[in-house]
């Protein structure tokens, strides 16, 4: 099985403070036939300012951490992205962390804020998915 929205790298967000609890809940997460892993802090500007490369980063940090503690699963980076207007200029810039792809597209995990989507939504979609072919 694999997981595909993770915040199990340490002190980038609402995940864990530090790395024995991060792989305490990789040994939890292999105990539950999870082979591999999607790392996807929160990019949110303002609360969790972490970006692509920052996560690349904690990710190979988090990957020699499973190999010393003989921990067998695959981990990969990406990120789940806050929904705004920021999203344009990581876009135009190169800078968004894909998930993965689909289709021949390339796919990103965006977080709309909690209890409303906003006004127009749909048209920021619309260009992400126009942007993404």
């Amino acid at each position: 099985m694999t997981d595909l929205n993770n915040h199990m790298l340490p002190g980038l967000d609402d995940g864990p403070a530090d790395l024995e609890t991060a792989l305490d809940l990789a040994r939890i997460a292999v105990a539950d036939g999870i082979k591999a892993i999607v790392c996807t802090p929160h990019m949110h500007p303002g609360r969790h300012d972490n970006s692509a490369s920052g996560v690349r980063a904690a990710c190979v940090r988090m990957e020699v951490a499973l190999c010393e503690a003989g921990i067998a699963m695959h981990i990969a980076a990406a990120a789940e992205v806050r929904f705004g207007h920021h999203l344009l200029a990581a876009v135009e810039s190169l800078s968004l962390p894909f998930i993965g792809g689909w289709e021949g597209r390339r796919v990103v995990l965006v977080e709309f804020p909690h209890g409303q989507i906003p006004y127009a939504a749909e048209h920021l979609i619309d260009w992400l998915t126009a942007s993404f072919r």
